[in-house]
């Protein structure tokens, strides 16, 4: 096993976060909301997330039922029904990306990854000894896949394609026609498609959206997600893997015995609570509208300045 390279990204943002005075552009999660704010947003007249008079042992090994069900309902569809057997419980989606990468792929393996791309979807294969080759993303195309450059990227032991959607660093959003391309083409060669879907359900256009990885009828999908982004929740540090392959979902429960005895009951109940149907709408709403403000000052900023 080789050593792990070091992670730019986050060093940088862990010298800087936190800082009195200093405003960070480069966060990429909606603003943070509180306990109180949360509830506030509630439908149901309640006293909130937490239940105080729970005894604090250890959780579920895999997560709650309840949290792990309000997962599979958002990577599920129409072709596509999940139910919380298909579902873990991470610490964050950087735990889940870390579980899905060394639990599907070893050293004999190539894995196939869009660029530029978030560092550790590339960078935790290539420690355990996979060859990674990219699948470069051209700002003449809006930075979405080229399906007929995938098409000269597979090799002999090719055994997973790796996405992020919508895709950091560059926002883009790769399209549902365009993600049925390459689903039908890793389903040709039994290939895994993975997608780090960590800023979902939150887009510009709800109207235009993609549907998760994990909806497309084939079964060796796997997506991750989390609370910390389009959810406002970063400090409670729950993610999630999520496939409709209960091979690959046990894969990753066996491996996940190593690190994790389970989460932290407090956070998968506020979790359970931001996901429930009384209160996932106006979170959502609240971030949409915060992100679509904040473009607008971007925009015109820039044009200020240009």
């Amino acid at each position: 096993m080789a050593h792990p390279s070091t992670f730019p990204a986050e060093q940088w943002l862990a010298r800087w976060h936190g800082t009195p005075g200093l405003l960070n552009l480069a966060d990429t999660y909606a603003c943070p909301i509180s306990i109180d704010d949360l509830t506030s947003l509630s439908t149901k007249d309640d006293d909130g997330p937490v239940i105080t008079s729970s005894k604090l042992g250890y959780g579920s090994t895999n997560g709650s039922t309840e949290l792990r069900q309000s997962v599979a309902k958002l990577a599920s569809g129409q072709q596509t029904q999940l139910t919380e057997d298909d579902v873990i419980i991470t610490q964050g989606a950087i735990s889940a990306n870390f579980l899905v990468l060394h639990a599907l792929l070893g050293p004999t393996d190539h894995a196939i990854c869009v660029y530029p791309v978030y560092t550790q979807l590339y960078s935790v294969p290539e420690t355990f000894g996979s060859r990674v080759t990219f699948w470069r993303l051209k700002e003449e195309n809006g930075f979405i896949p080229d399906v007929q450059d995938l098409n000269e990227l597979f090799q002999r032991n090719t055994k997973m394609i790796i996405l992020n959607n919508p895709n950091n660093p560059t926002g883009a959003v790769i399209p549902e026609a365009v993600l049925r391309d390459i689903v039908e083409i890793a389903k040709a060669r039994g290939i895994i498609v993975f997608s780090d879907e960590v800023y979902r359900p939150l887009f510009h256009e709800p109207e235009n959206a993609p549907p998760p990885i994990t909806t497309f009828g084939y079964t060796r999908t796997v997506a991750s997600g989390s609370m910390s982004k389009s959810l406002s929740l970063p400090g409670i540090r729950i993610g999630w893997v999520a496939s409709p392959d209960k091979e690959l979902i046990a894969a990753c429960s066996r491996r996940r015995n190593y690190t994790t005895i389970s989460v932290s009951q407090v956070d998968d109940q506020i979790a359970t609570y931001a996901l429930s149907p009384a209160v996932q709408p106006a979170l959502l709403q609240r971030n949409i509208g915060l992100a679509r403000r904040n473009r607008g000052l971007v925009a015109a900023f820039v044009a200020r300045h240009a």
